[in-house]
């Protein structure tokens, strides 16, 4: 298997600041991204059937020594990669938002 690493901007639609969860889009279908990257609809489908939402971790900086939360639920609509996660915020990377 081939695999890249890249950092993604996350579009933020919630996020709860007691519970860590939140939810957005981690990639927009046809537009170029900070890495002048275009993803095209259908790029996660094949890994999201194998792998799933708990089979992807979610880390800092891609560390796979250092997971920071967990996907709850990650999927594809026309627009782009739908994401749900729960962030852990014992993790040292991880602030919790005060005042929110």
């Amino acid at each position: 298997m081939n695999t890249q690493q890249l950092s993604a901007h996350l579009d933020l639609r919630a996020f709860n600041t007691e519970d860590g969860t939140f939810q957005g889009i981690a990639s927009v279908f046809g537009e170029l991204d900070s890495y002048n990257d275009k993803v095209e609809a259908g790029a996660f489908n094949a890994s999201l059937k194998t792998r799933g939402a708990s089979g992807i971790k979610m880390l800092w900086q891609h560390k796979p020594s250092e997971p920071i939360g967990i996907w709850t639920n990650l999927k594809e609509d026309k627009k782009g990669l739908l994401v749900e996660g729960h962030l852990h915020w014992e993790h040292s990377v991880v602030e919790k938002p005060m005042n929110c």
